[in-house]
């Protein structure tokens, strides 16, 4: 009789185990060329591993973008009067995978950085060349490189996205990375302003979390059953 009592109890406590546990693991991408013009990165693709089905069952992703834009700026007042200028970067780079795999960047699913610079304020004196630029002077000023950094990340558990990330971690995936930058000066009437060289660069990180099934959880599991067919077969 005791047999009897005690079976049940252990089955149910076997029964009430977690089966899982959670693990994750991320891999990095950068599109080709990593820095070039901005023009040059648009549509381009980074390219990473796809997630190892036979670690667990995917349940979430993480997309992660940090990005940089830089450029060479000057600015020149052109005015008789002494002014203070600022120079600003609006700017934002984007990572958006091809859920739909159609190979292009029309996915909603993805990050995106925001890339807002401002120099400070750049005391500039009276045009020293009756309102000409002449790229020299008290009145001019130049930087080689302004930039800002930045990173963001967005995630994902709809099934219609995770089923694109599944793979056997040697296949590959895609993600479009765009960049687009606008510079500005401000605090001059009258100022020549030039941007050349202008930057921007990406890496986009992508996180795989699964659920890992515990060999333990399915043999306790198994015991239960087997202790309820002991105890119907006594009975």
């Amino acid at each position: 009789m005791k047999m009897k009592q005690m079976i049940p109890m252990f089955a149910v406590s076997a029964m009430s185990l977690s089966v899982a546990s959670a693990a994750s693991y991320t891999v990095t991408a950068s599109p080709n060329p990593v820095t070039g013009e901005i023009t040059t990165l648009t549509d381009t693709p980074a390219i990473f591993a796809s997630f190892d089905s036979s670690l667990g069952t995917l349940t979430e992703v993480r997309v992660k973008v940090t990005a940089r834009e830089s450029a060479h700026v000057t600015i020149e007042n052109n005015t008789e009067s002494a002014v203070t200028a600022q120079v600003t970067l609006n700017g934002d780079v984007s990572a958006y995978v091809d859920v739909n795999s159609n190979g292009t960047n029309d996915d909603a699913f993805g990050a995106e950085a925001s890339l807002d610079q401002a120099s400070g304020d750049i005391a500039l004196e009276a045009t020293d060349n009756g309102g000409v630029a002449n790229n020299i002077g008290v009145d001019f000023w130049s930087d080689d490189i302004i930039s800002a950094y930045e990173s963001n990340e967005s995630s994902s558990s709809l099934s219609s996205d995770l089923a694109y990330f599944v793979g056997d971690g040697i296949s590959t995936r895609t993600a479009f990375v765009n960049a687009g930058g606008s510079w500005g000066a401000s605090g001059a009437s009258n100022a020549t302003f030039q941007v050349t060289n202008h930057e921007g660069e990406a890496i986009v990180e992508v996180t795989y979390i699964y659920a890992v099934p515990e060999p333990s959880s399915f043999i306790l599991a198994g015991l239960g059953s087997l202790a309820f067919i002991f105890r119907r077969r006594r009975s």
